[in-house]
């Protein structure tokens, strides 16, 4: 593995560490995704650059910028946003060096960012919090 990918792995290990500690995946508000949120919305993770790739989406290329994940979605910030909500994502595998979404209906949507590794044990987290906080306003 490339030097990279072991930071990655080391990240997520980290990560995943934290999460069974702490349950809360949020981070510090910050001013450049802060008008991107919903009221009562949280951030989890930013990267900087993403691309997302859905399979059988625009002819014209896909569609790129910054990469939010919140306590409700993941929403990708550019050209052309996109918001897919937690609660659709039925699962996150990697694929290389790409995070693969798999959505309710089907629909898959590859995700190349750096940290791949991390976001996806952010994405886990973020899903796990989000059903637990589901759970107990029932």
């Amino acid at each position: 593995m490339g030097r990279d990918t072991d930071e990655d792995e080391e990240a997520a290990r980290i990560a995943r560490a934290r999460f069974r500690d702490d349950a809360s995946p949020t981070i510090r508000r910050d001013r450049s995704a802060d008008r991107w949120l919903h009221p009562g919305e949280q951030l989890v993770a930013r990267r900087d650059e993403a691309t997302l790739d859905r399979r059988g989406g625009p002819t014209d290329g896909p569609p790129s910028g910054m990469l939010l994940l919140t306590t409700e979605r993941l929403l990708l910030v550019g050209s052309r946003p996109v918001s897919i909500p937690l609660d659709q994502i039925e699962e996150a595998a990697l694929l290389g060096e790409r995070v693969v979404l798999l959505i309710r209906g089907g629909v898959g949507v590859t995700i190349k960012c750096a940290g791949p590794r991390l976001l996806r044990v952010q994405i886990a987290a973020a899903r796990a919090a989000r059903t637990a906080a589901t759970l107990l306003a029932r």
